[in-house]
């Protein structure tokens, strides 16, 4: 059963993109480039799910039996930094056009954070089953945004539109995120 916390959870975080810049910044380029979408959206999926699952364990089995569960952050900030330093490592060994954009964009910077926010809006008290399944729909809100706000940039790109007027449909989107997010701190009151 999915909780009022889980939809918020869920939402919020689809809403993090800002910070991401799909929405916040208007039209950065090669923001409109579908392929670095699906890269960027893999990468985080990657990138979450084998950080939940470590910190998951050693939640598990450290932090809770010795309780010293403050450390926390502390395992969250390193594991969220060695995964994304990772994916950019892999990205730059195999793909130089990619590595560009993910360089350009400052998306290891992003990622980082984000990583660090979603990780902390995970309840790593319940099942390991349950987490897993919350990171699941935590990397779901993340990914139908960035392929949200993606379609947008992309059809915004080559269209004869004001350069004042481009950001309109992305913070239309961004209100409509917002105002979900709104509705559902509501219901789970």
């Amino acid at each position: 059963m999915i909780s009022g916390f889980m939809i918020f959870t869920l939402l919020i975080l689809g809403n993090v993109m800002l910070v991401n810049g799909f929405g916040a910044l208007a039209l950065q380029r090669n923001k409109n480039n579908y392929w670095f979408v699906l890269l960027n959206c893999f990468c985080m999926m990657i990138i979450m799910l084998s950080c939940s699952s470590l910190y998951g364990v050693i939640y598990i089995f450290l932090l809770e039996p010795f309780n010293v569960e403050a450390l926390g952050i502390i395992v969250i900030v390193l594991l969220a930094g060695i995964a994304n330093f990772c994916v950019l490592e892999i990205i730059k060994l195999t793909n130089k056009e990619m590595y560009y954009y993910y360089d350009i964009t400052y998306s290891y910077v992003i990622n980082l954070a984000l990583t660090i926010a979603m990780m902390l809006c995970v309840n790593f008290k319940q099942s390991f089953l349950n987490m897993i399944i919350e990171v699941c729909f935590i990397v779901l809100g993340y990914i139908l945004v960035s392929m949200l706000f993606g379609l947008i940039y992309r059809r915004l790109h080559n269209q004869k539109v004001s350069r004042l007027l481009r950001p309109v449909p992305i913070t239309i989107t961004t209100m409509a995120v917002l105002s979900m997010i709104i509705y559902a701190i509501s219901i789970s009151i």
